[in-house]
């Protein structure tokens, strides 16, 4: 999965941070960006395999971005995206899946269905490549300590209280805090 690289974009900061770094663990490339001007100026200067954009951002919203970014009706450039937003409308949504989003995921995020569409797009957009149903099993690899794939420096049991705050995985049970402290 490292031959992919992501335009993760979202003006929440620890939001974008811990969706980042947990990408990055399962064996992702990020890039991140804090609005929509700076997203659209990523996308031009780096290699960019998809986005993951937040559908409200200063400057330019998600939707502003990918259209931006295709090229407008005229050019119709293939970006493979995925939309996120807790505050869309059904009309909003819409949109943005008949301006070419890959899939629009409502906030808050759950891993499921986030891993599952990050997976689903690559399948569509990246035929050749050799991806199976492995990020989930990788996330969940990771959830229980068993492999540390990213080489960070900050421990990964340092960066489960930060997820959940969002819901991307259910709160640990008390046999899973026994299981990290041995």
């Amino acid at each position: 999965m490292d031959q992919f690289r992501i335009l993760l974009a979202d003006d929440d900061d620890s939001l974008r941070e811990t969706l980042s770094e947990l990408l990055v663990r399962l064996g992702f490339r990020v890039v991140e960006a804090p609005d929509g001007p700076t997203a659209v100026e990523l996308a031009l200067t780096e290699p960019i395999s998809f986005s993951i954009l937040d559908f409200h951002m200063p400057g330019l919203s998600g939707l502003e971005v990918l259209k931006a970014l295709r090229g407008g009706p005229e050019q119709n450039l293939p970006f493979p995206c995925i939309l996120v937003s807790g505050e869309a409308s059904l009309s909003q949504q819409q949109a943005a899946l008949r301006e070419g989003a890959f899939r629009f995921l409502k906030k808050p995020l759950h891993a499921d269905l986030l891993f599952d569409s990050v997976e689903d797009l690559i399948q569509l957009h990246f035929p050749g490549a050799t991806i199976s149903r492995t990020i989930r099993t990788t996330s969940f690899e990771l959830r229980i300590g068993n492999i540390e794939k990213s080489g960070l420096p900050a421990p990964l049991s340092s960066l489960f209280p930060l997820l959940e705050r969002f819901p991307f995985f259910p709160p640990r049970s008390k046999s899973d805090a026994r299981d990290e402290d041995e």
